[in-house]
């Protein structure tokens, strides 16, 4: 068997290629991310301007503490890496988009497979208000009415300095 010839199990060989490549990528991107750090550690180390600062001092001239070449060859060096990172988590996210879709394709419709429901067993909401109130119910309150078959959408943070400007 041949690296061109087709898996023997038939489909998923497509899968187990993309899992593979999106590996590799990984790998590749772990290793970008380590030189971008190492990148990182030199422009910003001791005496050093770090990512962005100033290469010449008040008068325009260039520091005469810095090697104004190897912290411009950092820097470009550091770009160019920011942009195959992006490149590569591009690339990657498309590689998981194409398996999540093969598995969702490959998966069996969980609508055949389920239960029938009438209408009395769903739990519907409305969107319509039902009473207004001027406090919220204390905890308790929703508890005792997720007991009785109430479903609790959400419980959310209450951040008064947001309710009273």
């Amino acid at each position: 068997m041949t690296a061109s010839d087709p898996p023997p199990n038939g489909g998923s060989g497509e899968a187990s290629s993309l899992a593979a490549e999106a590996q590799e990528i990984y790998r590749q991107r772990q290793q970008l991310e380590e030189r971008m750090e190492a990148l990182a550690g030199f422009l910003t180390s001791e005496g050093m301007p770090g990512l962005d600062g100033p290469l010449v001092d008040e008068e325009g001239f260039p520091r005469a503490d810095i090697d104004v070449h190897a912290v411009r060859d950092a820097r470009h060096q550091l770009a160019c890496l920011k942009t195959d990172y992006r490149e590569l988590q591009r690339r990657l996210e498309d590689i998981l988009f194409r398996i999540h879709e093969d598995s969702a394709r490959k998966a069996p419709d969980d609508q055949s497979n389920a239960a029938p429901t009438t209408h009395d067993e769903t739990n519907e909401t409305s969107e319509t208000p039902t009473r207004q109130e001027d406090q919220p119910p204390p905890l308790l309150d929703v508890d005792q009415r997720a007991g009785r078959g109430e479903l609790v959408m959400a419980y959310l943070p209450m951040e008064t300095h947001k309710l009273h400007p």
